[in-house]
């Protein structure tokens, strides 16, 4: 008990030194993680008990999963269907070709080249999830489109692990047994969130500590059902966070487990560097940089490729590429299967280890300078864009007509000022997301389809005699383009650009712009004049709560 106190203390204690150290240098948290493993167990030896590691590592991926799962909302489908399912489809298949036809050239057996195929083929829900979160990216254009890939990868890595651990026993029993089982497990995963689950959490609701626990449970208690049906401990957390996460109860639970979120995935990227233990340069190095390129590489071409022919700009359609550039959770227990059943050995299984540790590692760097990447390929994005398959219309706006304001990004507060000044000014609005292209067309709004960074979008808008530019995106390098392409173009008109953080208002600032929006500062001042009015006049508080009913109605996010 003191050895195993002792090796989960110094894995702990290393993880918390490891991301001290990275937030201190600016750096993101999965390298630091990953190195503290590699320090911790194969460079000092630090922490060698196996029994330890194999099980926080399974533990981690149960919870992760878990959580993972409750990141999945189904509803988030919807404006992305087409390109989630028919798109997401078409990813998996041409990088799984693309993955067996290489793992044969570099003289992989067939079986371990389809394996190469299907672990290239998915993409980390649970990192990108989180980087996307951290960088407050949830709900742009590029965030729905990457989760709505990653949900539909996610639903074929447990089919196919499915597949797998049935694949042991296909000889004594059939293929209906497995659908039986398959329907049973899921049949009994509706039914106790219909039945058992709601109750429980209404039942809670008074005592907040105990949503936690009975989450907890659900996820232990589906994770044992599967494990019981011949599945996975995984599968079964993960059907159990996707279950939580489409119920009414999901922003408290995800509330309450966000701690563990991080503390597991801590855990988890660790563990993954505790295990590089069997690395044999010689036969793995050619093999894992060819597969590392293929992954950060080709695999994002293809994404983007998919993406711009579904009509999607460059620059969501860009990210969205990047933000897939690795390899994911799913893939490790798919080959952890694989070795399971005797198809794969601990060689190919370090491979992948490795493989996933490099990826998850360059994918963060690769988002940490996402708009540097993306000046260097825009001249390929540009000729790209011009091969939609599905392109939306460019343009929604009569010709040779002068605006006197070009509004940029058309989320809240830009549908906020359109809607307030409409009647005043002549108003374009610029934006990129193709749902916001048919409510525009629904609603007759002067709008261009296309990427207010590119000057061939921002000439079209009538740059040049505009009076004011008005850009409500939140992303720094993106305002920083807007303002130096709209001073080129028109040295006198007035741009007003939206900040996140204080030091990038200073920097809009120094680089030319009129003058900066701090939302939540406003909002601060805001709440600051209405808690005033509380006791001053009850009676204009009332009326601006109908007011703001009134916009909330309206507003169609």
């Amino acid at each position: 008990m003191e050895s195993l106190f002792q090796q989960i203390g110094l894995i702990i204690i290393g993880a918390t030194f490891a991301g001290f150290l990275a937030r201190y240098a600016n750096q993101p948290l999965i390298p630091a993680y990953l190195l503290a493993g590699i320090f911790l167990g194969p460079l000092f030896g630090i922490v060698q008990n196996s029994e330890v590691i194999t099980g926080l590592s399974e533990l981690g991926i149960v919870f992760l999963l878990f959580l993972v799962g409750l990141e999945i909302d189904l509803s988030k489908l919807k404006p992305v269907l087409n390109v989630a399912i028919i798109g997401g489809l078409a990813q998996i298949i041409f990088v799984g070709l693309f993955g067996y036809f290489v793992g044969e050239a570099l003289g992989f057996t067939r079986i371990e080249s389809l394996y190469i195929g299907l672990i290239i083929a998915m993409s980390s829900t649970m990192v990108v999830v989180k980087m996307l979160s951290e960088r407050k990216e949830l709900d742009t254009v590029h965030g729905r489109l990457t989760i709505g890939i990653l949900i539909l990868q996610d639903i074929v890595a447990i089919a196919i692990l499915v597949f797998l651990q049935s694949a042991e026993g296909v000889n004594s029993f059939p293929g209906i047994l497995l659908i039986l089982k398959v329907t049973l497990a899921f049949s009994v995963t509706l039914l106790v969130l219909k039945f058992l689950a709601a109750p429980l959490f209404a039942l809670a609701a008074p005592v907040q500590e105990l949503i936690f626990f009975i989450a907890l449970s659900i996820c232990f208690f589906f994770a044992l059902l599967f494990q019981w049906e011949g599945f996975s401990l995984s599968i079964g957390a993960f059907v159990a966070g996707v279950t939580l996460a489409n119920s009414p109860f999901h922003l408290e639970i995800a509330t309450k487990v966000r701690a563990l979120r991080d503390f597991f995935a801590a855990v988890f990227f660790v563990s993954l560097g505790l295990q590089v233990t069997l690395i044999s340069t010689d036969r793995l190095l050619y093999p894992l940089l060819v597969l590392i390129l293929l992954t950060v590489v080709l695999k994002p071409i293809i994404t983007l490729g998919i993406c711009t022919a579904f009509g999607y700009s460059k620059r969501p359609a860009f990210i969205s590429s990047l933000s897939l550039a690795q390899v994911s959770e799913f893939s490790l227990i798919i080959a952890a299967q694989g070795l399971a059943l005797g198809q794969l050995n601990g060689e190919f299984f370090t491979l992948t280890i490795i493989l996933t540790m490099v990826t998850l590692t360059l994918a963060s760097y690769m988002l940490k300078f996402e708009s540097h990447i993306y000046r260097v390929a825009l001249p390929f994005l540009i000729l790209l864009e011009k091969c939609h398959l599905a392109q939306p219309p460019f343009m929604m706006l009569p010709k040779k007509t002068k605006w006197d304001i070009v509004l940029c990004g058309f989320h809240r507060m830009g549908y906020n000022i359109y809607k307030d000044l409409n009647s005043k000014q002549k108003i374009v609005v610029v934006d990129y997301d193709p749902d916001i292209l048919l409510r525009a067309g629904e609603e007759k709004i002067p709008f261009i389809y296309g990427d207010a960074t590119d000057r061939e979008v921002l000439e079209y808008a009538g740059m040049r005699h505009a009076r004011l530019l008005i850009s409500t995106i939140p992303d720094i390098s993106a305002n920083m383009t807007i303002l130096a392409l709209a001073r080129k173009i028109n040295k006198r008109v007035q741009i007003i650009v939206a900040a996140q953080q204080y030091k990038d208002a200073a920097t809009l600032y120094r680089a030319g712009a009129t003058f900066v929006v701090l939302p939540h500062l406003l909002g601060g001042k805001y709440t600051k004049k209405l808690i005033t009015t509380v006791f001053t006049s009850p009676a204009r508080i009332e009326k601006e709560k109908e007011r703001q009913l009134n916009e909330l109605s309206e507003v169609r996010e």
